[in-house]
């Protein structure tokens, strides 16, 4: 993998304080669509960002109570994921769409579209499709400084490993944190299709850096993970964020394998 600093960019500069051409946080709006976010996809996906303070009142009933007991902040959170899915489903054509929350956590989506959100304290995305153009989606976001070295060794394969312990230090967290946010999304993107749970070490990530914070992402299977479709998968940094899309054309037909239970560590965040 190469370095996190793209070489085409001129000299390193510490990751923290990279910001591209990308505008602060600080200077955006709250609640707008994002035409960086939907980079993350091919044609098709329809993606839409929240920053700032969501809505909780926006909320149906039933996403309401599917809440249970939550705590406020997740409320929040909750309630801005719901409205970035709602935005992504009306430009899909579909007004006042209710995303209902399975039993095991992932968001409902109406028919014949397939979807995912991902959220933190105070930036929220969604990406929709209809089935005819994408098969699945995942989408994750992380704060950069998400995943500290104690970390690493439970979601870095050895040549994940690898590659972070190489990187200059002031840009190792960022590196693992990208990982992390990449298997998040590929778990979001391979659960609802092929009801398969993927476990940090059943795939491995090489990043493909691009210019201008953005870049790709190969995927490949490892040890006794199950076989896997062929995946678009893409990641960009967002200010103080890094967020990772992954999809799977409709085309891609899932191959057979068995829907094992793996250890269940990607569903923290399933929307």
């Amino acid at each position: 993998m190469a370095p996190i600093d793209d070489v085409n960019r001129g000299p390193r500069v510490p990751y923290t304080r990279r910001m591209g051409n990308e505008t602060r946080d600080e200077e955006r709006s709250p609640g707008v669509g994002s035409a960086g976010v939907e980079t993350l996809f091919p044609p098709g996906v329809v993606a839409v960002e929240w920053r700032g303070g969501p809505d909780p009142e926006a909320l149906s009933e039933a996403e309401i109570e599917s809440l249970g007991r939550a705590a406020p902040q997740r409320r929040r959170e909750f309630a801005a994921g719901r409205q970035c899915a709602r935005q992504a489903l009306a430009r899909c054509g579909v007004a006042g769409a209710v995303i209902g929350r399975g039993a095991d956590r992932r968001p409902l989506w109406p028919e014949p579209f397939v979807g995912s959100i991902a959220h933190t304290a105070d930036y929220a995305a969604a990406a929709v499709a209809h089935r005819r153009d994408v098969a699945s989606v995942g989408i994750d976001v992380e704060r950069r400084d998400a995943v500290g070295e104690h970390l690493w060794r439970r979601i870095a394969v050895p040549a994940e490993l690898e590659w972070i312990e190489g990187l200059p230090a002031a840009e190792r967290t960022a590196a693992a944190t990208l990982l992390f946010s990449a298997k998040e999304a590929i778990y979001k993107c391979v659960y609802p299709w092929l009801k398969i749970r993927l476990g940090f070490q059943d795939v491995a990530i090489e990043a493909r850096f691009a210019g201008q914070g953005t870049g790709t992402l190969a995927v490949r299977r490892c040890g006794a993970a199950p076989p896997l479709p062929a995946f678009d998968a893409r990641f960009r940094w967002e200010g103080r964020y890094v967020l990772t899309g992954v999809s799977v054309p409709a085309d891609a037909a899932p191959r057979e394998c068995d829907a094992r239970e793996v250890a269940d560590e990607f569903v923290q965040g399933a929307g």
